[in-house]
């Protein structure tokens, strides 16, 4: 399920960049991930939707912040050949190509190098 925080911005805050200013109340959130989150329109302020995270905040402006649900993982099979260079028990060298991503994250799930190794 998704998150939806709600903040209002105090006299204090009046006038800092709305990516700063969630980022001090929602210390657990990056400003990355926050960025990300604005750019993706998640994000409203004062009811409409806010794509800039430099936009300044002003005394009494409401903000909206929807957190989507962590896409999981599929770690599903990937067939990709491997220049597997050495191997024992307990490490594997490999020639990884360029392009490729090494595992899943950050949009990028499936057809990774852990795939391809499971």
């Amino acid at each position: 399920m998704k998150k939806i925080i709600n903040l209002l911005v105090g006299s204090e805050e009046n006038n800092q960049r709305v990516d700063v200013f969630i980022n001090k109340k929602e210390s657990s959130l990056s400003r990355t991930r926050i960025k990300n989150l604005i750019l993706n329109k998640k994000l409203k302020l004062n009811s409409k939707i806010l794509i800039s995270p430099a936009k300044k905040v002003l005394t009494g402006d409401s903000l909206m912040l929807e957190i989507p649900v962590p896409k999981i993982a599929s770690l599903k099979p990937y067939k990709f050949e491997l220049n597997i260079i050495y191997e024992d028990k307990d490490l594997l060298i490999i020639d990884k190509p360029a392009g490729i991503i090494m595992h899943p994250g950050a949009g990028n799930y499936d057809n990774t190098i852990v795939n391809a190794l499971i």
